[in-house]
């Protein structure tokens, strides 16, 4: 056979597809298996702590509704407290003696519900310093895993 009739045979053969191949990945990533972030637990205590974001976020749900409450009747006891200073300056309750005893109430409800919202708030606060720690029970989720 000569060096031509090789090639002509080798030409003639059908053409087979190399299967392609996956580039390499360069990088891995991390197996968090679900665990929350305490970073991200932590800047939502900071910033929105007060209703218990964070708490929700890590599976605290009672904690968070408590947030909540105290945040919602706190809020109650300002706007109740804004009515009944609204309406003690009335023209009749100026004279009906009834102006002195309500702003009595406005002033309680207020101080009452600003007590209220800044507690949660602190609470809030303390709550993410120590989810950025993973200080007490802020090292872990309500499922026990622990945070990233």
């Amino acid at each position: 056979m000569q060096p031509q009739d090789q090639f002509n045979n080798q030409a003639q053969q059908p053409f087979q597809q190399q299967p392609m191949q996956q580039p390499q990945q360069q990088y891995q990533q991390p197996n968090y298996n679900g665990a929350k972030s305490s970073t991200t637990a932590g800047l939502l205590g900071i910033f929105l702590g007060s209703i218990g974001i964070h708490d929700f976020y890590l599976g605290y749900k009672k904690e968070a509704i408590i947030h909540i409450a105290i945040v919602g009747g706190g809020i109650v006891a300002e706007i109740i407290a804004g009515v009944l200073s609204a309406s003690s300056l009335s023209y009749s309750s100026l004279y009906s003696g009834s102006f002195a005893s309500k702003l009595a109430i406005a002033g309680v409800l207020s101080t009452v519900g600003g007590l209220a919202i800044s507690a949660s708030g602190l609470w809030g606060l303390i709550s993410g310093i120590m989810c950025f720690t993973k200080n007490g029970k802020y090292g872990h989720d309500s499922t026990g895993r622990l945070t990233q």
